[in-house]
């Protein structure tokens, strides 16, 4: 029955292809992507996978309150203090990914974190806090800079205009399956 269940849920996901009579089969479609979404690649990798120069603009870091649905997702109490982190990602000179992150601000000390300029907020995690990510859960959508519009300011998109953006959302787990 479990194995059913997973299998029910990994075909409504699109990951595999049940075929009644035939069998089950690994959806062909996911070995033609270019970027694999698990385990997570570094977005740094995936600009220079493509033969463009990356690098990371760091654009502000929080301290924020009352965040339901940052603190939902971490797994925290809605008053409990949650740091929000925006770095953008460029392509050459262009951004290309507009990146917030949200962690519990335990996890540091708020006085003297300053946000290092140029790499991941894996890293960042991992020299300061000692946290190490190993997977996690991600959910694609697609949307545009009118409904993102720090991501439209951050990529020159002139008021009112329009460019397409896909938006992903992880929760990143570190080694005790805590967000």
């Amino acid at each position: 029955a479990t194995i059913r269940e997973v299998l029910s849920e990994l075909a409504g996901e699109g990951w595999i292809l049940r075929r009644h009579g035939n069998g089950t089969f690994i959806n062909p479609t996911l070995m033609e992507r270019k970027t694999p979404m698990m385990p997570m690649p570094f977005f740094l990798d995936i600009i220079e996978g493509y033969g463009k120069k990356p690098s990371i603009q760091f654009v502000n870091y929080a301290l924020i309150r009352n965040s339901q649905e940052a603190a939902q997702r971490l797994r925290l109490p809605p008053e409990e203090e949650i740091v929000r982190l925006t770095l953008a990602y460029r392509a050459d000179s262009e951004v290309c990914i507009v990146c917030h992150d949200y962690f519990d601000a335990k996890l540091i000390d708020p006085e003297t974190f300053a946000p290092m300029k140029q790499c991941s907020i894996f890293q960042m995690l991992y020299e300061t806090a000692g946290c190490v990510v190993v997977w996690a859960n991600t959910l694609l959508s697609a949307t545009d800079t009118l409904r993102v519009p720090q991501a439209g300011q951050l990529m020159r998109v002139a008021p009112g205009a329009s460019k397409p953006l896909l938006l992903v959302k992880n929760i990143c787990y570190d080694t005790k399956d805590h967000p």
